[in-house]
Formats: structure tokens, C-alpha cells, sequence
């Protein structure tokens, strides 16, 4: 393949790799990026990205509010994004992070983490309830009871999620807790521990609480 495709828009390009008879076993298609507006690239079955030449190294440019952040959830493509500060609202990203908007209100947030697509997510409040969202942080639902919640972690389609909860400072140990309907009812587990942090294996389908 000898084509050259050049496009003049500054903003992100989303780019199909072709498939089929237009390319063949061994073909190299090169992108470059001369706008600035960098790309998405999807491959088809069998294609692979090189990433070897690329300048991941950029400079970081600051982005809504300078404040102290607890942790953020990003969607599989990196198109959603969530933003839950230590005090304040959270925030929500649909533009890779290129716009943030403020969602529900001032809390203090301790964790956040969502679906591969983005469109479920939970968000926890220490000393306060859990949040859920089904549609992509646009509006948030108040779950279950006012504890110490900690960390989160959420199932790659969203319908299982899991949070744990505790507090050294008054020698209160918590439990981790998991829901399998999107967050709207939660049960916790019979092991109380000082947990911090809770994570999904999404290949073998289980949970792990951490200390």
C-alpha cells in the first residue's frame, strides 16, 4: 500500500485500520500526527499497533481544578473519565479529558471506579454513603450506609462491584461489600478486616480486599 491520506482538523481523529483484501500479510501503515489533535487507532483481527516510535512522553497539561484528588476511573478507550477529589464534587470527563464537569455534590470522596464503557460506576465518601452511577456520571444514586468506605473496583460490564470499608483511627474494622446488580443492593462479606483497597480480577472473575 503506497496511499497517503492527510486530514488538516486540529481535533482528535478516529482511525479504522482497513481489513480484508486492502491490506495484505506484512503490510506497515504508519500514522503521523502533524495538528497536535492526536488519534484513536482500532485495529481489526490480527493487526497490531507499534507503539515503539511514538513520543508518549509529553508534557502533562493541568486540566478543571487544582485540589487535592483521592483517585480516578477511566473507561477502557480512555473517553470517560472520572475524577473523585479528597473535598468537593466529583468530576466527569466524555472528551478523553480534554472538558471536565462538576456532578452531584461537595463530598469527601475516597474512591471511584467504573464499567469498561464507562457507563457504571460507584464512588465512594469516607464517613458517609456510597454513589453509583448508570449513566456515566450524568446523575448519582445514594446506596447503602454511612461508614468509612475506602476503595472500589468494578466489573468490566459493570454489574458486579465491589467496596470495603474501615477505620484505624477508632479500631472499627469493616468488611468488604459486593453488589451484582449494578450497585443498587450491596452484601458484605463475613471477614472483618482493616481494609483499604479492594480489586477485581476480571480473568478470574473474583475479588480481593487488600490491607
Amino acid at each position: 500500500m503506497n496511499n497517503q491520506y492527510v486530514t488538516r482538523i486540529r481535533d482528535r481523529i478516529e482511525l479504522n485500520l482497513p481489513s480484508g483484501s486492502a491490506v495484505n500479510i506484512g503490510d506497515t501503515l504508519r500514522v503521523f500526527d502533524g495538528m497536535g489533535g492526536g488519534f484513536k487507532i482500532t485495529q481489526q483481527l490480527n493487526q497490531v499497533i507499534n507503539c515503539n516510535k511514538m513520543n508518549l512522553s509529553g508534557a502533562w497539561v493541568p486540566k478543571s481544578i487544582s485540589t487535592d484528588w483521592s483517585d480516578l476511573a477511566a473507561s477502557a478507550d480512555g473517553t470517560f473519565l472520572y475524577a473523585a477529589p479528597a473535598s468537593g464534587q466529583l468530576y466527569t470527563s466524555w472528551d478523553a479529558g480534554a472538558t471536565w464537569v462538576a456532578r452531584d455534590s461537595t463530598r469527601t470522596w475516597k474512591s471511584v471506579s467504573c464499567s469498561s464503557n464507562g457507563m457504571y460506576a460507584v464512588a465512594t465518601v469516607n464517613n458517609g454513603y456510597l454513589y453509583i452511577t448508570s449513566n456515566y456520571g450524568l446523575s448519582w444514586t445514594q446506596r447503602d450506609s454511612v461508614r468509612y468506605w475506602k476503595g472500589s473496583a468494578v466489573s468490566a460490564d459493570g454489574r458486579k462491584m465491589y467496596v470495603c470499608a474501615s477505620n484505624y483511627a477508632t479500631s472499627l474494622t469493616g468488611c468488604v461489600y459486593r453488589s451484582t446488580d449494578y450497585g443498587v443492593t450491596w452484601l458484605a462479606s463475613n471477614v472483618a478486616r482493616y481494609y483499604n483497597y479492594v480489586c477485581y480480577v476480571r480473568r478470574r472473575k473474583d475479588c480481593y480486599g487488600c490491607l
